[in-house]
């Protein structure tokens, strides 16, 4: 058996409390760092040009971590079971078949990007 990374007890830690592929997506959506301020009404652009220079470094590291995490989300389709809206009994029996074949091969594949 192939060691395992070590972000895997996190998450099987996550299958364990019934973590689904939708939850995760909204997690990384809701991480953006300007999404509570809207780019219509120029808020969001208001925001950016009253940041100090190290402001505006922190902002970049987040924006950059962001995309980093939102190029997993591909990866949370294939990792995380998909909550079937409506029949969360046929929900619980895909996330408990997760639970007892993790994907943590795909886990291992998914850091190594």
């Amino acid at each position: 058996m192939p060691p395992r990374c070590s972000g895997s007890g996190l998450y099987l830690r996550l299958l364990a409390y019934g973590y689904t592929a939708q939850r995760f997506e909204q997690g990384i959506k809701s991480s953006e760092p300007l999404a509570e301020l809207s780019a219509k009404d120029g808020s969001q652009k208001a925001f950016i040009d009253g940041l100090s220079p190290y402001g505006r470094r922190m902002l970049d590291k987040a924006l950059a971590y962001e995309n980093r995490l939102s190029s997993l989300k591909v990866d949370a389709r294939r990792l995380f079971p998909m909550e079937i809206k409506g029949i969360p009994t046929a929900t619980g029996k895909v996330i408990r078949m997760y639970q007892d074949s993790p994907r943590d091969d795909l886990l291992g594949q998914g850091m190594r990007k």
